[in-house]
């Protein structure tokens, strides 16, 4: 790959105004001469592979997001065809195909190959032109120390993983004129697994609503979380790792994982006890496969599900089962048997305390 970092006229990072790449004619003119010449030069190269990156890195003001929504999320993106970037790639790859039709081209997304600026690229119908983006945040981690970044230097300290950043954030505080570049990570305190898990697993989890005593306002101090979460079913049979690594990273420690006899591929019940410094909490999830929702005991666990029990619906299936308006009774046990149940093991509890008969 043939990749151009610099060229005059370009300035890394400028997002503030538009660099004079992007606005003197006389420049955006040098910068496609070099990739005809390229394009002439390498016109009859065979037996290798070569791709153009026509600018590493590139910083166009004219389509830099507000501070106040870093990620774009509303952008207006029916404006793509004034942004500078994009007015000249276009040009310099027409002129680099009026040499060679067939020439692999990289593009790269502006605010220095962001990723949450991808979405601002036009895209060419064209199958030689590829698109990408940079990804190294947190950069206090990725680039610490970095003897090239002014910021870094001067921040200075060492950072492990998993380790607290949020020093950081405050460093950022004090010196605004860095938080724009570092803004999608200015308010993180923790370079973890925790953020990355959950992004990583978020499109298995279609929905989730809340079950148990949380639904009927008999929730207190003692009471467990109770939540079910509807799994993608080409994820369910993984889920249960993914979910276990994400609590390991939120808590200390997991204790003990109680899984019910009534696990199936249909639905997995498992509860947790968990450790966070010294204190031990009770988690109990539900995860429904969405491919076996008519599983009797998926069902059990969707009846009588109203809309305040809904806490997410990414796709609208958590409240399609809502709007089936399932009724009937949750539980067909003998209600007899379980009081029996209930009040034997708490007397066998009472008794292995007293006597301090713990398993060890």
């Amino acid at each position: 790959m043939l990749d151009l970092h610099d060229i005059y006229g370009n300035i890394y990072g400028a997002m503030d105004s538009a660099m004079p790449l992007l606005t003197d004619t006389v420049l955006q003119e040098r910068f496609i001469r070099v990739w005809e010449l390229l394009a002439q030069e390498l016109l009859n190269v065979r037996g290798t592979v070569i791709m153009f990156e026509l600018l590493n890195e590139v910083s166009d003001a004219s389509g830099a997001y507000p501070f106040s929504d870093i990620a774009g999320e509303h952008y207006d993106f029916s404006r793509k065809e004034s942004l500078l970037w994009n007015k000249l790639y276009k040009r310099c790859i027409k002129r680099i195909r009026s040499i060679d039709p067939d020439r692999l081209v990289l593009v790269g997304s502006n605010g220095q190959n962001s990723v949450v600026y991808l979405k601002e690229l036009e895209i060419l119908d064209d199958p030689a032109v590829f698109y990408n983006f940079h990804y190294y945040d947190p950069q206090v981690f990725t680039h610490q120390q970095a003897g090239f970044s002014e910021e870094m230097r001067e921040f200075e300290l060492a950072v492990g993983y998993p380790d607290d950043i949020s020093g950081f954030a405050a460093y950022l505080d004090a010196h605004p004129v860095w938080k724009r570049k570092h803004a999608l990570v200015a308010e993180e305190t923790r370079n973890d697994r925790e953020l990355m898990e959950q992004a990583k697993q978020m499109d298995s989890v279609l929905g989730a609503w809340n079950f148990g005593s949380e639904t009927h306002n008999l929730s207190d101090d003692y009471s467990d979380v109770d939540i079910v979460l509807l799994v993608d079913g080409k994820q369910f049979d993984r889920f249960p790792f993914y979910l276990e690594r994400c609590l390991e990273n939120i808590s200390a420690k997991i204790i003990l994982c109680w899984p019910e006899r009534f696990n199936s591929g249909a639905i997995i019940n498992n509860g947790y006890l968990l450790l966070s410094g010294s204190n031990i909490f009770q988690f109990d999830v539900f995860l429904l496969n969405a491919e076996r929702l008519d599983d009797h005991m998926c069902r059990l666990h969707y009846t009588g599900l109203q809309k305040a029990d809904i806490i997410f619906d990414k796709t609208g299936m958590v409240h399609e089962l809502m709007e089936l308006r399932l009724t009937g009774n949750l539980w067909n046990d003998d209600v007899l048997y379980l009081e029996k149940t209930y009040w034997y093991h708490a007397n066998m509890t009472g008794k292995y305390l007293k006597r301090k008969d713990y398993f060890s």
